[in-house]
C-alpha cells in the first residue's frame, strides 16, 4: 500500500497550487526580478535570450519539486497515521500567527552558510557561456530562503497525502510563478518598484487566506476540494492501493 500511496498524485492540488504561486508573484519578480535580467547571453538574440529565461525557470520549478518531496514526505506521514487533520489545522494556525507577528519576511542576523554557499554557486553560473547555466542558477535559486516559498511548502505539508503530491503542488506553484517573470523579461519597464511594493503588501493577507484555507481542509466538514472528509479520502486510498 505505502508504495503505490508514495507515488500517487491528487491532481485536483494543481489548482490551489498555480493560483498561490500566480498570486505570490509578484514578490518573486520584486525578490528574482535582478536576477533574471542578469542571467547570461541577455544581450543575445531574441532566441537566445528566451531559452536562457525558460531554463531558468525549468531550473527554479525543478528546485520547488525537490522541496516538495520533503513537503510531500511529512504530509504523507501525518496521513498514514491519521494525523493529517491535526496537521493541517496547526500549519494552518501557525501561518496566521507567523504572519501577525510580522517575522514571515523579516532576515535578522548573519547569513546562514548553506545560504552563501548558494549564493556562491549561483553567482560562478553567472560569468559562464555554457548553454545549461541559467538552469543551474535557477536551481540555485530555487533553493535561497524565500517567505513565499514557506508559505507554499507549509501548504503542501498540509494538503499532500504523498510524496508525489508534495513534489507536484510545488512544482505547480512554482510554475504559477512564472508568467511574472516572463512579463518582466518581456516589459520590464511596466514593473515599477511603487507597483511592487503595493502589491508585496497583499502578501501577509494572502497567507492568511492561505491559513484559514489549511484550517477548513482539516475540519473534516465534507465539502469538496475546500474540506474534504479526511477519512473517506483514506478509505479510496486504501481501496486503490489493494487494487
Amino acid at each position: 500500500m505505502s508504495g503505490i500511496h508514495l507515488l500517487s498524485v491528487n491532481f485536483s492540488l494543481f489548482l490551489p497550487a498555480l493560483v498561490l504561486g500566480a498570486i505570490s508573484s509578484m514578490h518573486c519578480v520584486g525578490m528574482c526580478g535582478p536576477i533574471a535580467f542578469a542571467l547570461p547571453g541577455m544581450n543575445g538574440g531574441m532566441w537566445k535570450r528566451w531559452v536562457n529565461i525558460g531554463l531558468y525557470n525549468i531550473g527554479r520549478v525543478s528546485s520547488y519539486a525537490v522541496i516538495g518531496t520533503g513537503a510531500g514526505l511529512i504530509g504523507r506521514t501525518f496521513y498514514e497515521y491519521r494525523w493529517h487533520q491535526w496537521f493541517s489545522v496547526i500549519a494552518g494556525v501557525l501561518i496566521i500567527v507567523v504572519v501577525f507577528s510580522g517575522k514571515l519576511y523579516k532576515r535578522r542576523g548573519a547569513t546562514p552558510k548553506y545560504v552563501a554557499k548558494l549564493q556562491q554557486f549561483t553567482g560562478k553560473w553567472f560569468h559562464s557561456e555554457k548553454r545549461f547555466a541559467p538552469f543551474l542558477i535557477g536551481i540555485g535559486n530555487g533553493f535561497l530562503p524565500c517567505g513565499v516559498v514557506y508559505l507554499a511548502v507549509i501548504s503542501a505539508s498540509g494538503m499532500s497525502q504523498s510524496v508525489a503530491d508534495g513534489a507536484f503542488f510545488m512544482a505547480a506553484f512554482g510554475v504559477g510563478t512564472i508568467p511574472a517573470l516572463l512579463a518582466l523579461s518581456a516589459f520590464g519597464f511596466f514593473f515599477r518598484a511603487s507597483v511592487r511594493n503595493s502589491y508585496r503588501k497583499m502578501i501577509p493577507y494572502i497567507s492568511i487566506v492561505a491559513g484559514v484555507l489549511l484550517i477548513l481542509r482539516g475540519m473534516n466538514l465534507g465539502i469538496p476540494f475546500l474540506s474534504p472528509e479526511i477519512n473517506n479520502l483514506m478509505k479510496g486510498a486504501i481501496h486503490c492501493a489493494n487494487n
